[in-house]
């Protein structure tokens, strides 16, 4: 089964507790934000986050590297791993 972010927190929840034989999945969206959250955890202390500021606001970075602007983070990632290989 495939859930959003709040649903998927909840229904692992119940699945544990029932001993249910399901599978939770996150959605591709949110897993997708997830994905990018991490990386920014990751980087948390390197110079990313002056790197970006660079090129967006800073509310903008802050967004990018939480994962909320997903499309935008995409495209930041991959110039940040062009400009590095």
């Amino acid at each position: 089964m495939t859930f959003d972010q709040p649903l998927y927190i909840k229904a692992v929840d119940v699945v544990a507790a029932s001993d249910l034989d399901v599978v939770c999945r996150l959605g591709t969206f949110h897993t997708i934000m997830s994905f990018l959250g991490s990386i920014a955890y990751l980087m948390h202390a390197s110079a990313l986050e002056e790197v970006l500021s660079v090129m967006y606001g800073s509310n903008t970075v802050q967004h990018v590297l939480s994962g909320k602007a997903h499309a935008r983070a995409l495209r930041v990632h991959f110039l940040v791993h062009g400009a590095l290989t």
